[in-house]
């Protein structure tokens, strides 16, 4: 069973393809014009959490940053030159 979220995405999506894009054009303005405003909100408050475990992720930066320097860096320069690209 997929989760209710997963459940009403692909539910819209076979409702709009039903309906074709004239049909959907009358609620384009309601779905897709405020869309963006939406998506600015859900990101401000998404900041806003990650503002708040931001010490979190200097500790673990602090962890992880002296390997990837180390390590990470020359393996994917490694891969990048035997894929061909430099």
């Amino acid at each position: 069973m997929l989760a209710k979220s997963v459940s009403l995405f692909v539910g819209g999506f076979v409702v709009g393809w039903i309906n074709g894009p004239e049909r959907m054009a009358d609620i384009n303005k309601v779905f897709l014009d405020l869309f963006k405003g939406v998506l600015a909100f859900c990101m401000i408050g998404t900041d806003a959490a990650a503002a708040k475990r931001l010490g979190e992720l200097v500790a673990s930066l602090g962890i992880t940053f002296p390997y990837n320097v180390l390590l990470g860096i020359p393996l994917y320069q490694k891969f990048a030159a035997w894929l061909g690209a430099g």
